[in-house]
C-alpha cells in the first residue's frame, strides 16, 4: 500500500480542543477519510486508555465513518485491537522518542504552538512525518449522535453485560451498520459478542449531520492566564503578538475552573464513556 510505514502527527493547543474521546476520534476520522479507496480492511492498535481509546465515543465515530463509506459503495471492516496493559509499546512511541531527541539536539526555541509543527516536520524519518495542525471546526461532536440514531447500550443482544475494561478486540463492518462486534481476547477462533447501538425507531432515519464540538476558544484556568502574562517579557519578540492578541480575547469572567496543569478539566461524563 502506498504510504506504508508513514506516520502522521496531529497537533492542536488547549484553546482549540481537549484530549478526550471525541478529540482523538476526530483525528482518527480525518485520517480514515483520507485513506485510499481500494482499502477493504483497517487494523488499528492502541492501549486501553478508557478516556481516549476504548470508549463509546470512538465506537460511535467508527460506526459513523462506516456509514459514510457504505453510501459510496465501499465495503470495509475495521479491527481495533487493544494491547495488554504493561505491554503497550508501539511504533508511535519510537516516533515520540525521535521528536524528543530532535528537541534535545536543537537550539530552536518553542514559543508558540506552530513551533512544534516546524520542529517535527524535519525529524529524521523516512518517509518524513506528516504534520496536521487540526482546526477547531474539525473536532466533531460524536456525543450528540448518542442522543439520536445511536443509543449507549450496556448489554449485548444476548443480554450479557458489556465490560469495556475486558475487551481486547472490537470489529466494525459496513455489512452490519450500527453493530459492534467484540471479544475479550484476540483469538481468531473465539466468537464475537454482538452489541447493537442503533435505536430501533430511528434505524431508517438519515444520519445526523456532524457539528463541531465548539466554535469558540476553550476556557483556560485563571492561574494559567496569569502565568502567561508574566512570561510574555521572556518570550521571543516575534512571538509576543501571538499571546498578546490571544490574551485580549479572554477576561477573568471567561476562564475555566482551576485544575492541575497536567490534567484535563474535570468532566462529569467520564463514567458514561464505558
Amino acid at each position: 500500500m502506498k504510504g506504508k510505514n508513514s506516520s502522521t502527527c496531529y497537533l492542536w493547543d488547549e484553546t482549540i480542543a481537549n484530549r478526550g474521546g471525541q478529540e482523538i476520534g476526530s483525528c482518527l476520522y480525518l485520517h480514515l477519510k483520507n485513506l485510499p479507496a481500494e482499502i477493504t480492511e483497517i487494523n488499528m492498535y492502541s492501549d486501553c486508555c478508557p478516556g481516549q481509546n476504548k470508549n463509546i465515543l470512538i465506537a460511535v465515530m467508527l460506526l459513523t465513518i462506516l456509514h459514510e463509506f457504505s453510501l459510496t459503495g465501499r465495503q470495509i471492516t475495521i479491527n481495533h485491537k487493544f494491547l495488554v496493559p504493561g505491554h503497550t509499546h508501539m511504533e508511535a512511541d519510537t516516533i515520540h522518542a525521535a521528536i524528543e531527541k530532535t528537541k534535545k539536539c536543537t537550539t530552536a526555541n518553542i514559543h508558540v504552538p506552530r513551533d512544534w509543527a516546524n520542529l517535527i516536520r524535519p525529524v529524521p524519518k523516512n518517509p518524513p512525518i506528516k504534520v496536521v495542525e487540526v482546526q477547531q471546526c474539525q473536532f466533531l461532536n460524536f456525543k450528540q449522535l448518542l442522543g439520536g440514531i445511536f443509543q449507549h447500550r450496556k448489554t449485548t443482544t444476548m443480554g450479557s453485560a458489556v465490560i469495556w475494561s475486558q475487551i481486547r478486540w472490537i470489529q466494525y463492518r459496513t455489512t452490519d451498520l450500527g453493530t459492534v462486534f467484540y471479544k475479550n481476547s484476540v483469538c481468531p477462533n473465539e466468537e464475537f459478542n454482538i452489541l447493537d447501538l442503533t435505536r430501533k425507531r430511528l434505524r431508517n432515519v438519515p444520519m445526523t449531520q456532524l457539528v463541531p464540538i465548539s466554535d469558540t476558544p476553550l476556557l483556560l484556568p485563571s492561574l494559567k492566564i496569569q502565568n502567561l502574562k508574566e512570561l510574555i517579557p521572556y518570550i521571543d519578540a516575534n512571538s509576543r503578538p501571538y499571546y498578546e492578541t490571544f490574551l485580549k480575547t479572554l477576561s477573568p469572567s471567561q476562564t475555566a475552573d482551576e485544575y492541575y496543569p497536567d490534567e484535563e478539566p474535570p468532566s462529569n461524563d467520564d463514567e458514561d464513556l464505558v
